[in-house]
């Protein structure tokens, strides 16, 4: 079947609504369970499990005007089944301004896939899937502009927690986990949240990262391609990894940091502990050239410890010397 229950394009449903208790089963013989393409205020309060394309689609690419506001509230899409592979538990097309809440999505390669529209609200929104039954790819693939992310959580995605293609987004006191017991997971492969627009302004407040150490670690807790990293406001995270960002059309790697870039101190590092071969990296095509980083020496007091020290490497990107050495007690190069 093409879906469990889909509304008309020529019926315009407002205030319409499907609501529990009770199940909408698509299970593997439908493509969705809920197709609303139509619509001006309308509520799914129902719950919803399957979907070969998603179990829930708003909005629709046939109809050519634009659907708006629907509510989708305190309830469970789940998936008994293995994950399909591009299939989101939600997919928008052509409306907006929604809002969802209180919902737990089970087995579904995304949260919610979102080509277009904006001005949605999502607050309370979980996702993870059961490491038997597949594996979350992306959690939230967000096309549109000017979305509100509150208390959404990213269980352990292989790829990206948030992909966000927009601007004006903003994530408050949302997360992105990552599972060490999800074998799915690529070590130093997941970015929490990802930005793909050229000079992206968008807010995040009080994001949680967790997954910066162990076996299963982000290879950035945020990423910025193509952009203006600045016009990311990034307050009061649980940073614990890398912060990547790329200059304009991909000139140049700005940054890698593994703490904080604070605009009225420049570019700053800090480590809790002395370590080694932290610094500055300059790379071609991946493999290192250069490096100016400490020499990880112990600090025991009079100044001793962490040296400072070039090192040069070959083409294979493996170290050759290091040809200079600066103590960090006496001032001597050597």
């Amino acid at each position: 079947m093409a879906a469990v229950f889909r509304t008309r394009v020529t019926t315009r449903y407002d205030d319409g609504f499907i609501k529990g208790p009770g199940i909408v089963d698509a299970g593997t013989n439908a493509d969705l369970g809920v197709h609303v393409l139509n619509f001006l205020y309308f509520q799914v309060t129902a719950q919803i499990r399957g979907g070969q394309v998603a179990a829930m689609k708003l909005g629709s690419s046939a109809f050519s005007g634009r659907s708006a506001e629907a509510i989708v509230q305190g309830i469970r899409i789940f998936n008994p089944g293995n994950v399909v592979p591009g299939a989101p538990a939600i997919l928008i097309e052509n409306s907006g301004d929604h809002s969802f809440s209180q919902l737990i999505v089970q087995n579904y390669e995304h949260i919610a896939v979102i080509p277009a529209a904006g001005n949605s609200v999502w607050q309370d929104v979980h996702g993870w899937v059961d490491p038997a039954k597949g594996a979350l790819k992306i959690g939230f693939d967000d096309y549109s502009n000017n979305s509100h992310y509150s208390g959404c959580h990213a269980d352990s995605p292989t790829d990206y927690g948030w992909r966000l293609w927009g601007y004006q987004t903003t994530l408050v006191q949302c997360g992105t986990f990552l599972n060490p017991n999800v074998p799915q997971i690529a070590d130093g492969a997941p970015v929490g949240i990802r930005f793909e627009a050229t000079n992206p302004i968008h807010t995040i407040v009080g994001h949680y990262f967790f997954g910066g150490s162990g076996s299963k670690r982000f290879k950035a807790d945020v990423e910025a391609a193509d952009g203006n990293n600045g016009l990311i406001q990034h307050k009061g995270c649980s940073s614990q990894f890398v912060v990547t960002t790329r200059t304009l059309y991909n000139r140049a790697i700005g940054t890698v940091a593994r703490d904080t870039v604070t605009s009225g101190k420049g570019f700053v590092m800090d480590t809790p502990t002395p370590t080694s071969d932290y610094g500055l990296s300059l790379k071609t095509n991946g493999l290192d050239r250069w490096k100016i980083v400490t020499d990880g020496g112990a600090e025991t007091g009079s100044n001793a410890g962490t040296g400072l020290t070039i090192r040069r490497f070959n083409d294979a990107g493996a170290l050759l010397s290091e040809p200079v050495f600066i103590s960090r007690s006496s001032g001597t190069w050597v």
